[in-house]
Formats: structure tokens, sequence, C-alpha cells
């Protein structure tokens, strides 16, 4: 995830890329670490209100169902790994359970390819 990107699980759907959209308008033309002020306007208030509240929904936990097709997805970084396990229904993927964790010092020396469980016990064997 880029630096001032908004991001959610895949559970918003297209309407919630359209309000980001709108939202990486502004930045446009900013380099990192830029102070500048953004012209907020009435329609980029509505729409980071509107990504506000799909962040919030994209986190409600849904009960399993055995008979839907789950995924686990995951992302590791320099710092930190992360999942989500989730469930397909009713056309969307919906979050089961998340799971996060800061690296230590020495996993952090890892290439991202080399976490695994044995070197992060968390994520099961």
């Amino acid at each position: 995830m880029d630096d001032g990107e908004i991001s959610a699980s895949n559970t918003t759907g297209e309407k919630h890329e359209a309000n980001k959209a709108v939202l990486h308008e502004f930045l446009k033309g900013t380099k990192k670490k830029d102070k500048s002020k953004i012209p907020w306007t009435k329609e980029a208030k509505e729409k980071f209100a509107q990504c506000e509240k799909d962040l919030a929904n994209a986190t409600l936990l849904t009960f399993p169902n055995l008979d839907s097709p789950l995924a686990l997805v995951t992302d590791a970084s320099d710092q930190a790994i992360g999942s989500i396990l989730q469930q397909f229904e009713e056309d969307s993927w919906k979050p089961l359970a998340f799971f996060s964790k800061k690296l230590t010092n020495a996993q952090e020396g890892y290439s991202t390819y080399d976490i695994t469980p044995q070197h992060t016990p968390e994520l099961g064997a």
C-alpha cells in the first residue's frame, strides 16, 4: 500500500473504489511528505466520510458457512505481516478473521518471502 492510500477489504467493491478515486485526485502531483494544503471541497468531505464508513463495514466479521468457499489473503512487509480469512457469500468476500503482527528485529532481517510458520509461530505450522 502506498503512502496516502486508503485500503479496505475487497468486500466494499466498486463504489468504494469510486470514492477513493475522487480522494486520490487531490494527491496528484504531490510528493512524499508534502506539507501543502489540500483544497477540501464538499464532495471530498462526503467521499472521505463514505470511505471511513466502508472501512468500518469491511471489518465487520461474519459467521462461517461450511458450504462457502474460503480464501486466506496474506501480506508481508519489512516490518509486519497480516492476513484475512474470508469466505465468498452473496457475490462478495466476507471477512471471518484478521491477523497482524509486527515483526521482531530478527524477523525484520528475513526476506518477505522467507517469513514462514517456522519463523512466525503465530501463523501455525
